[in-house]
């Protein structure tokens, strides 16, 4: 089945909000490919914090 924009948009806040930032910015630049207007930026800022948040924490688990 495939999922919708609001849907993968969602499962990504939700995974961000539990920290698990590699999944949630695979599932915001899929979400990316599915967005319309604004919500292609929106996006795209969204997979790319994501991303650096996830680099962030593997950098943090290191020291």
């Amino acid at each position: 089945m495939n999922k919708s924009y609001a849907s993968l948009s969602a499962e990504a806040v939700s995974l961000e909000k539990s920290g698990e930032f590699f999944k949630a910015t695979q599932l915001w630049r899929q979400a990316e490919k599915l967005a319309r207007g604004a919500n292609t930026d929106w996006s795209n800022q969204r997979a790319s914090f994501c991303h650096c948040a996830y680099k962030r924490s593997k950098q943090e688990k290191k020291s």
